[in-house]
């Protein structure tokens, strides 16, 4: 887990051990604005999705970890071994399942077009 979370996030920590998801710097960004969208709240509005996170936690804590899980489903890291593999990115659309995007991570950085050799 990042140890530098901003925001709301370094309070929800608990509820991405729940549910698997492993903060990154890579990750971090795209977990944060999918929070605010499970929320309907304008992304980087951070007062205004935390006190709605804990509205949401205080109403039914196990229905938003729920919501939570599928929202981060993108999560999901298919494969590490900092030798040879670098940690994927699978982001599902689960409004169209036909859209998947794979975003390969390097170093301190993702490759939104896929590995490029000077990563």
């Amino acid at each position: 887990m990042v140890s530098d979370l901003t925001c709301y996030l370094r309070h929800i920590t608990r509820l991405f051990e729940k549910i698997g998801v492993e903060v990154t710097k890579e990750n971090k960004r795209e977990i944060d604005r999918q929070i605010h969208e499970l929320l309907g709240v304008d992304y980087k509005d951070c007062s205004t999705t935390w006190k709605a996170v804990k509205q949401r936690i205080e109403h039914d804590e196990a229905e938003f970890v729920s919501s939570l899980k599928k929202a981060l489903s993108f999560c999901l890291q298919i494969g590490q071994n900092e030798s040879h593999i670098s940690p994927i990115i699978l982001i599902i659309d689960t409004e169209d399942l036909s859209k998947v995007q794979l975003l390969h991570t390097c170093k301190n950085h993702v490759c939104e077009e896929g590995h490029k050799p000077d990563c």
